[in-house]
């Protein structure tokens, strides 16, 4: 039997009235079959990262967004290599119908990607306990220097990029793609089928919303109207494609309600928008989100809604044929839409250095707190 592999880990324990977060020395035992253990480069921080830290459970080690290179291969794990670059999203079963056509995000998503108790374990722990900390968040917990990570989950980065690529430089930069530009662009691409013809809006400038944005902005979408709170982000995304911006702390917020939103968007597209991403959960802004469609429109949920459920404007959507469509990332394969997106990079298409700030692994909270703050830095990024 082959001895545990230590691992620097930030831990997350639920509890009130939030989650804490602690650097901690973990270990797992080696890759089981299907797996692959990954050395980290780096990680992004997601808004998801936080919502999963605060439910109930065990300790856990979260993060989604990994990226680095092949440590060691499980069992029955051929067609990669020690020492690959990858770039890791979430794990997927292969054998349901939506994986088997590409089409659609994973039946078992849920299941696969939810974190599993018994990944890791404290020094210290009894021998012939289970492991006290949670893992294989995503089938990747990389929120780890080092982490057992799911084949399904690894898209191998060496056969999309030139030999002389500087990993070390590369590799926090596309370790987002992952999760939150993914889906944002997933939804433009594979839900709406984005066209030059058509108007879009994007709700809520974080990483999926940019990621939505700029793959709007490379289909040609003839209006991109990007909402938001802050001016600063509302400049970049006009820097990155938008062609029209709403601010709605401008419009006074909730205290002017839905129809502020819906006001500012049919003033620049009056016919409507085909498609909604609305990334934001908020009452208004959703509210005014299913207020703003053209004929045959549709709206994309990605966000977690209101506790109390969602009020429905029936004969808004009705008098459009519009739609309501709750989406799991983008409906996208990583296998099909990570390369895709990579390729927008290098061609200058989908400038990801406008929206990563990376911050050393000493800097593990301040990563953290600038997710949660939701200023001026879209997309923190670990550096380990």
């Amino acid at each position: 039997m082959t001895s545990p592999t230590e691992t620097l880990a930030i831990v997350a324990s639920p509890g009130a009235p939030a989650p804490s977060f602690a650097l901690e020395t973990l270990t797992f035992p080696g890759p089981a079959a299907a797996e692959v253990e990954v050395d980290m480069a780096a990680t992004g921080v997601c808004h998801s990262d936080l919502a999963f830290a605060a439910m109930p459970g065990p300790p856990r080690v979260l993060g989604h967004e990994g990226a680095g290179r092949i440590a060691s291969l499980g069992p029955g794990v051929t067609h990669l290599s020690v020492g690959d670059p990858v770039l890791l999203s979430y794990r997927t079963c292969g054998d349901c119908a939506p994986c088997s056509s590409g089409a659609r995000t994973c039946a078992s998503f849920i299941p696969l990607n939810f974190a599993r108790p018994g990944a890791f374990a404290r020094p210290g722990d009894d021998e012939g306990q289970a492991p006290a900390v949670a893992g294989r968040f995503f089938g990747q917990s990389s929120f780890a220097r080092r982490s057992p990570a799911a084949v399904r989950s690894v898209v191998p980065l060496k056969p999309l990029l030139p030999p002389d690529t500087p990993w070390d430089d590369v590799l926090p930069l596309l370790a987002p793609l992952g999760c939150g530009f993914m889906t944002g662009a997933g939804s433009v691409v594979n839900v709406f089928a984005a066209t030059p013809g058509s108007a879009v809006l994007v709700a809520g400038m974080g990483a999926v919303g940019f990621g939505a944005v700029m793959a709007a902005k490379v289909l040609g979408c003839r209006a991109i109207v990007a909402v938001d709170r802050v001016a600063s982000r509302l400049a970049r995304a006009r820097e990155l494609g938008a062609t029209h911006v709403v601010n709605t702390a401008e419009l006074g917020g909730e205290k002017k309600g839905w129809e502020g939103i819906v006001e500012a968007v049919r003033a620049v597209v009056p016919e409507g928008v085909d498609g909604v991403v609305e990334t934001t959960g908020a009452e208004v802004v959703v509210q005014a989100s299913m207020r703003v469609l053209a004929w045959g429109g549709q709206v994309v949920l990605l966000a977690q809604g209101p506790q109390d459920g969602l009020q429905i404007p029936y004969q808004d959507l009705q008098m459009v044929s519009g739609k309501v469509n709750f989406v799991t990332m983008g409906e996208a394969d990583p296998q099909k839409l990570v390369p895709k997106m990579i390729e927008w990079w290098r061609d200058g298409k989908f400038p990801l250095e406008k929206l990563v700030k990376r911050y050393p692994i000493e800097e593990w909270e301040k990563a953290l707190g600038a997710m949660k703050e939701g200023g001026d830095v879209v997309k923190p990024v670990i550096v380990w």
